[in-house]
């Protein structure tokens, strides 16, 4: 599947799951493949189980994106679109446990691996939605920072600060 507008294309690969291109302006921004989501589930008791869409035993392509399921043993079902909405890519995607002793803790979608801002003349910024925002120009000095990643535990260590910060 292919989207475009005037200034983007995005080739998105139904079968492998993966964003393949995103050219803005005539540059392409994909440096590696990776798979187009990953998610954690918890169960009563707390214990996380986590997937990504390249452990699904089934994909089923439809108009606008796909549907996955069989992840890994898990009964889950994800669908996945990539829309038009007034000029732009509008990207969705509906996670179903399909077992009510689970419950979705949270999804990291898209993902699409870009060049290092600040090496190999990738140039450009981010803005990261910690908290204000925080805008990005470099990824290394981004992780030796207070705003570098990391991953929502169960329970809360207190170290997540305000909406929308651990969305994203």
């Amino acid at each position: 599947m292919i989207f475009k507008t005037e200034k983007l294309s995005v080739s998105f690969d139904a079968q492998r799951a993966s964003v393949s291109s995103v050219v803005i302006n005539g540059r392409e921004w994909v440096a590696e493949e990776l798979p187009i989501f990953r998610f954690c589930l918890r169960d009563k008791a707390g214990n996380a189980i986590k997937a990504d869409v390249w452990g699904a035993t089934r994909c089923t392509e439809t108009e606008t994106g796909a549907v996955y399921s069989g992840f890994d043993g898990i009964a889950a079902e994800a669908e996945i679109s990539l829309t038009e909405e007034n000029g732009d890519a509008a990207w969705r995607i509906r996670i179903d446990p399909k077992d009510e002793s689970l419950c979705l803790e949270w999804v990291d979608f898209p993902l699409v691996c870009l060049p290092c801002l600040a090496e190999n003349g990738g140039g450009g910024e981010i803005l990261y939605p910690y908290n204000e925002g925080a805008l990005i120009r470099d990824v290394k000095g981004r992780e030796e920072s207070s705003f570098c990643r990391r991953e929502p535990e169960y329970p809360s260590k207190g170290s997540y600060s305000v909406f929308p910060n651990m969305i994203c």
